[in-house]
């Protein structure tokens, strides 16, 4: 996630927007929704055609006298939605996010040939963590000017063009890049993350010991070659560049070991940890998705916790508000049985009128969320709208179980005994 002018503005507007939409919500039922009912009624042929007449009544009846509770229903709804939305695509965007920050499933610095040996024995005793690819990489410590990005020099890592291929290619991501002497590849951090496309093409000078290089960037990309944890900054120069680079610089050894179920893989990262002699630096893949869930798991829990309490509650009220009014419809619908309504005619007449009861708090709150949950994408920086309409699609589905145990239950309280 990352944070600019922009997102923290609208962090502070959030109070006013909750307070106006609130006002906003309450005025559409009560003013706004009537008076298009209204025109409705002035509509003669529409008005006049079956059960029309009777149903626009009701409706505006209903909505009249159900005004402030379709209010608290429709906001209600809109936490609803919005928490299990951002809890669910917080989940899931976290995966994305480990997998992104960490391509192997662990990493050590500057291992020899018979701790390496040791450490895939140790991974070859796990049948379900099987051993899938290592690979043996070189980083070279450099400073990094990019005046796109901040004044000073920063540092970062280079990594060779045939490094990052190899690590593409046994990650099955995008495509294996060619660069000529003079161009570079930048892997984004959250700074570079929003202005992406002001990058490309533009210069940055790489120092690396006594060794001073200017670059022209190609391509930025997310995918890393190796953990944030060892760097946030890296670049990916030529093989020629990054020899001539290497030369006069710091370089560092990283061994890469990918296996299956890195997620699942808790008793053997805890012997790896005592094989490894104190001084080598490790990094596991089952470390970081424990501390990122441990990390968002209050935020997970508060977010499906409250989303499912509200979303039983929500039914819950709108269906026994109206159970209760059809006890008083019932002379009026025993009035309509008399002059020839049979019970198919009336329960149409019902579904119609529920219909405008559950459907407007639903509606509005899907707007209301939508907007919302744009927002939280833009905080989280990530597309998650695909994650939210799951849980909309969810919702409706609950929505429209309450909806027709309500027809039905409303149409055997006004219908009566046979």
């Amino acid at each position: 996630m990352s944070y600019n002018k922009t997102t923290v503005q609208l962090i502070r507007l959030g109070i006013p927007i909750v307070i106006l939409v609130s006002i906003g919500t309450y005025m559409l039922f009560n003013s706004l929704i009537i008076i298009f009912v209204q025109a409705i009624k002035k509509n003669k042929r529409f008005y006049y055609r079956g059960q029309n007449m009777l149903s626009t009544a009701q409706i505006l009846y209903r909505i009249k006298s159900n005004a402030k509770t379709l209010c608290i229903i429709s906001l209600l709804s809109s936490v609803t939605l919005t928490s299990i939305g951002a809890a669910y695509s917080f989940y899931k965007t976290t995966e994305q996010d480990i997998s992104r920050s960490m391509p192997f499933s662990y990493e050590f610095m500057n291992t020899n040939k018979e701790l390496s040996e040791k450490i895939e024995s140790v991974i070859n005793k796990y049948n379900d963590n099987k051993l899938i690819s290592i690979n043996n990489l070189k980083l070279i410590n450099a400073k990094i000017n990019l005046p796109m990005l901040q004044k000073d020099d920063f540092e970062g890592k280079i990594i060779s063009q045939s490094d990052y291929n190899s690590v593409i290619a046994i990650k099955n991501r995008e495509n294996k890049i060619y660069l000529g002497d003079n161009e570079c590849l930048l892997i984004k951090s959250g700074e570079v993350s929003n202005k992406e496309k002001y990058y490309i093409n533009s210069k940055t000078s790489i120092k690396s010991g006594s060794s001073q290089m200017n670059f022209n960037i190609k391509k930025v990309t997310d995918q890393q070659v190796v953990s944030y944890f060892i760097t946030t900054k890296t670049i990916i120069v030529s093989d020629k560049a990054f020899s001539d680079l290497s030369s006069k610089g710091e370089v560092i050894n990283i061994t890469g070991y990918l296996v299956q179920n890195p997620e699942r893989s808790k008793e053997l990262t805890k012997e790896l940890s005592k094989v490894v002699p104190q001084g080598i630096y490790i990094d596991s893949y089952y470390d970081t998705y424990q501390g990122f869930y441990k990390g968002g798991a209050v935020f997970i829990f508060i977010g499906i916790f409250l989303g499912i309490l509200f979303s039983l509650a929500t039914g819950s009220i709108i269906s026994f508000k109206q159970l209760m009014e059809a006890a008083d419809d019932k002379k009026r619908y025993l009035t309509l049985r008399k002059i020839g309504m049979n019970k198919k005619e009336i329960k149409k007449s019902v579904a119609k009128q529920l219909s405008i009861t559950f459907g407007m708090p639903l509606i509005i709150a899907l707007c209301h969320s939508t907007a919302a949950l744009m927002v939280f994408q833009r905080l989280m920086n990530e597309a998650i709208m695909k994650y939210c309409i799951v849980i909309m699609l969810f919702y409706i589905c609950i929505y429209f179980i309450y909806y027709i145990a309500t027809v039905n239950s409303y149409t055997n309280i006004v219908w009566g005994k046979e």
